[in-house]
């Protein structure tokens, strides 16, 4: 089997972007629950870690994390298909 690096590195950077625009919502709107609850899931106190996001630093991280995870996609699918595969003669 084969993967696509084109296809799955728009995957990866359509999910990575959108679950960082989640968050970033969140936090927008709703700041101090949403650090209670990320400090609570990784159970560190992350309240000295906040920094003030603004709607275009938010455009701005959704853009740049989803190319980067394009690129990572990639190469991963690329890699994955260089590979000998395990049992192929």
């Amino acid at each position: 089997m084969k993967l696509r690096p084109g296809s799955f590195a728009m995957a990866a950077a359509l999910v990575t972007s959108g679950l960082y625009l989640l968050c970033t919502i969140a936090l927008i709107l709703a700041p101090r629950a949403t650090v209670s609850f990320f400090s609570a899931m990784f159970h560190w106190n992350l309240a000295m870690l906040i920094a003030p996001v603004t709607w275009s630093g938010a455009l701005l991280g959704t853009v740049c994390l989803g190319i980067g995870a394009g690129l990572i996609a990639a190469t991963f699918a690329w890699l994955y298909n260089w590979l000998p595969q395990a049992g192929s003669k």
